[in-house]
């Protein structure tokens, strides 16, 4: 390896190791962007490598492969069956988890393409890969627009390589590169923060629609400030949930700083909630705010928003909360069939405590009368990644930090 790879390199390997940035005792989340960018991009395409090398399992349980067996069975028996028919043995299949993949892997190879059950396969092989290198995309995920950057140079370089294979009439080739192909769309699905209104060409991505959002340049001669905001600013009512400010500044002729240059409201978990350009102190252009349920991009001219070119330019597939830091706070996320609310009340020692509810169409619920979960989340479990689904966000599998309600043994 080349020497001067090897500082980028050890730097990416401490970045991977805590992907959640340093900061001074009680100061408010910051993002990987602030970590050069050079080793980033290292770990993303560390990241990548990892995601597309193949799961092996050197020894599935034996009670597991028979089981496998009787599902693929029961798959292939159905392959002429509508779709949901079949969706109890994928279900099944997907639970039994990598254990499953060698089999699958082997019924995949010796059916044709015209099989019915084909798609199966390739559907709950997925599934199993995706959820066994979650911790992998979760870490490319918290690298924002660098690793998404990565990915769409991958994603490039995998394409002039199949072109190149095609002209050479190599169908090895063609077919290691159309399947690299697949996998690198898949991981792209995953790690895009934002689903986009206007698509356009799907892998441009803009920076602020990433976690962590554009980095901060400032301009020569101007002031970086770093600022925590005050209770009181961080409760304003309608605005954006953020617990500090990020931006550039000039000094004006009284000697006070001016708001001139690129600004970013930081969120508690490390997110950029707002985006834009200050001119002389005051808003101006496009501004792009987000929350854990829309992606907004307002306009501003000479600091007055221009109502008729606000627009929701898409909307979040997964948020981000930071454990470590616990920094109270709440929202309210609105589903296609219902609403999930969560709050973060803030630290208790090494945990973070934290409740949620959530409704699902029903027109009579209320906060008020809802049923909470409770938990406490050990802080070490630092940055985690949260999936917003038709019905609901996925806090299921933090079910081992529910607080267990006391039993009640006054009647004994």
């Amino acid at each position: 390896m080349p020497r001067n790879r090897l500082l980028p390199l050890a730097l990416a390997i401490g970045l991977m190791a805590d992907l959640a940035a340093s900061r001074a005792p009680d100061m408010p989340a910051r993002p990987p962007a602030h970590q050069p960018i050079e080793a980033q991009r290292v770990a993303a395409d560390l990241l990548v490598d990892e995601y597309l090398t193949p799961l092996s399992v050197p020894h599935p349980a034996a009670e597991n492969g028979m089981k496998v067996q009787s599902l693929i069975q029961q798959i292939e028996q159905d392959s002429s069956k509508h779709w949901n028919d079949r969706h109890p043995a994928r279900a099944a299949l997907v639970a039994i988890g990598i254990d499953a993949l060698p089999s699958l892997r082997g019924a995949l190879a010796k059916a044709a393409n015209h099989d019915g059950c084909v798609g199966d396969y390739r559907v709950v092989i997925r599934e199993i890969e995706d959820g066994a290198h979650r911790d992998t995309t979760d870490k490319l995920r918290l690298l924002g627009w660098v690793g998404m950057d990565v990915l769409r140079q991958r994603l490039l370089a995998n394409r002039a390589a199949s072109e190149e294979a095609r002209v050479a009439r190599r169908d090895e080739l063609i077919a290691v590169t159309d399947e690299r192909h697949l996998r690198l769309c898949n991981l792209w699905t995953q790690v895009e923060m934002v689903r986009r209104k206007e698509l356009g060409d799907w892998m441009t991505v803009p920076p602020e629609y990433c976690f962590g959002g554009r980095p901060l340049k400032i301009p020569q001669g101007a002031e970086h400030v770093f600022r925590r905001l005050t209770p009181e600013e961080a409760d304003k009512p309608g605005g954006n949930p953020g617990v500090a400010e990020e931006y550039a500044a000039n000094k004006g002729a009284d000697g006070r700083l001016v708001k001139h240059g690129p600004y970013v409201l930081w969120g508690p978990n490390g997110e950029a909630v707002e985006q834009g350009q200050f001119v002389d102190g005051k808003r101006a252009g496009t501004w792009i705010s987000t929350t854990t349920g829309q992606v907004c991009e307002r306009s501003y001219v000479d600091g007055e928003l221009v109502l008729d070119k606000t627009k929701v330019v898409g909307t979040p597939l997964w948020f981000v909360i930071d454990f470590e830091a616990a920094h109270p706070q709440g929202q309210r996320i609105w589903l296609p069939l219902g609403s999930t609310t969560y709050k973060i009340l803030g630290k208790d020692g090494d945990f973070c405590r934290m409740c949620y509810t959530g409704e699902v169409e029903n027109p009579l619920w209320t906060l008020e009368t809802a049923t909470w979960t409770e938990l406490r989340v050990p802080r070490a479990l630092g940055k985690r990644v949260f999936e917003i689904g038709g019905t609901g966000v996925g806090f299921e599998a933090m079910g081992q930090f529910i607080v267990r309600p006391e039993p009640d043994t006054s009647a004994h």
